[in-house]
């Protein structure tokens, strides 16, 4: 169980930063939310969400000492906070554990990597300036806030505070089942998500689909990710910040100190959970 109190107890030893750049984010509770009581869930999820001022001040300070925007906001200035990651990730073991000592005991032991405490502050604000990120850039999804604590289907860990994607007009299309089209393109974005990021894909696939129901290609291609959303009612689509930073960090760490990416693997993007479409390439999110 992780304590967020131990950042503080860390030795002055810079390891990646220096001491001093970063003031890092404690819960009130000071641990993650799967291992609080009721009340422990509620502060977390309140320091989550009315904190992120003073929080992206803290992050904004640590980001721009590493030449990285203060305030990313666009698929691009993330993609530059991923490589920021990637390049300086730690394990939590001694600073003169040199990489090569790391990923021999990486590879040849049963010893699982756990992140430096420092970074699970990091973690937390990251998510935070994400989570501010999504629902700015996905408001015709109608993005809200609420707190995962009911079994789901969708990407979840207990607790955490998770933001809901619905249909930007469900009142409108309450009634109403759609073509034969739609209903066929949604299907087949639902067996297969990914397509709904590869606009040559999806555009063959639409083709197709009208080809063999005998009905005219539209003008403008249906949009993939308002389809698999559409049919997600009425849970909607869940995306937890927390969940997928944590995803991230630790295959950045794997990726640091374990065998590295396969040469065919895809591009490891943090940029792209910004970016049209269902599936990220380190992440477990619906889409996938």
């Amino acid at each position: 169980m992780f304590d967020f109190r131990s950042i503080q107890k860390e030795s002055g030893t810079e390891f990646a930063f220096k001491k001093g750049d970063y003031r890092a984010f404690d819960p009130p509770d000071h641990v993650y939310p799967e291992h609080s009581d009721r009340i422990g869930v509620d502060g977390f999820m309140f320091a989550f969400l009315h904190t992120a001022d003073e929080r992206q001040a803290e992050i904004g300070n640590l980001l721009s000492s590493h030449a990285i925007s203060r305030e990313p906001c666009s698929a691009t200035d993330w993609d530059k906070v991923g490589d920021f990651i990637q390049t300086n990730i730690e394990p939590n073991l001694p600073k003169n554990s040199d990489a090569n000592s790391i990923h021999k005991l990486f590879a040849t032991t049963a010893t699982e990597l756990t992140l430096r405490p420092f970074w699970h502050g990091v973690l937390i604000d990251l998510a935070i300036l994400i989570g501010k990120s999504l629902v700015e850039q996905q408001v015709q999804y109608n993005p809200v806030w609420e707190l995962d604590h009911i079994p789901l289907t969708t990407v979840s860990s207990s607790n955490l505070p998770v933001l809901r994607l619905q249909s930007g007009n469900q009142e409108q299309e309450a009634g109403r089942s759609g073509s034969d089209l739609e209903t066929a393109l949604s299907e087949a974005v639902n067996t297969d998500p990914e397509i709904a990021g590869d606009w040559d894909r999806w555009e063959e696939v639409v083709t197709s689909t009208a080809a063999k129901l005998g009905v005219p290609v539209p003008r403008k291609l249906p949009d993939a990710t308002d389809l698999f959303i559409e049919n997600a009612k009425p849970e909607g689509v869940l995306i937890s910040p927390v969940k997928e930073m944590q995803l991230f960090f630790y295959q950045s760490l794997h990726r640091k100190y374990g065998f590295g990416p396969d040469v065919n693997s895809p591009p490891f993007s943090l940029g792209d959970i910004l970016r049209p479409g269902l599936s990220w390439s380190w992440s477990n999110h619906p889409g996938l």
